[in-house]
């Protein structure tokens, strides 16, 4: 009897420690969960700065947009289908088909795509604090497919994570 009343509390102190160690980790479906309701609660940031969206983010002066040298590939793709006219050299004018997918704010914000998933590719650090590196994976909007945007539907980012009494958070 008293072997299985030593066995009963062997095992139970062996559960119980497994128990209490891992819940201090940080695991990426923790990490991943945190960084989508980061990502998904960034609407009240300027829209240039939203890591939720892929935003081609044009120059205005003066009222007037201009074209960027980044986004040339992308300019030519909108011309071509009609989304926004030349008016000079470096100057286009919007149509009607692109208004949905336009915030002019301190420039002229296009958005072609939005956040999907979020793919945990490590995580690193000890005590209170872990780095966690991961890929947002975007999904093309209507107008991004059109335009055959291709310049990349994943952006690599890395981000700090803090242990409190109450668990883990983005710090």
């Amino acid at each position: 009897m008293k072997t299985k009343n030593r066995l009963f509390v062997i095992i139970l102190f062996v559960v119980s420690s497994c128990l209490l160690c891992s819940c201090g980790n940080l695991s990426r479906s923790k990490a991943k969960n945190l960084i989508l309701q980061q990502l998904n609660s960034d609407q009240s940031k300027p829209i240039w700065t939203r890591e939720s969206l892929i935003v081609l983010d044009f120059p205005t002066y003066f009222g007037r947009i201009e074209t960027s040298s980044p986004f040339k590939q992308e300019t030519e793709m909108l011309v071509n289908k009609g989304y926004i006219t030349m008016s000079g050299r470096n100057v286009f004018v919007l149509n009607p088909r692109i208004k949905p997918y336009v915030t002019m704010d301190t420039g002229c914000n296009i958005t072609i795509g939005n956040a999907k998933d979020v793919n945990i590719t490590g995580i690193s650090g000890d005590g209170n604090y872990r780095e966690v590196v991961y890929d947002i994976i975007y999904t093309l909007n209507p107008l991004g497919e059109d335009i055959s945007y291709s310049r990349g539907l994943s952006r690599q980012k890395s981000i700090r994570f803090r242990k409190y009494d109450d668990g883990w958070r983005i710090d």
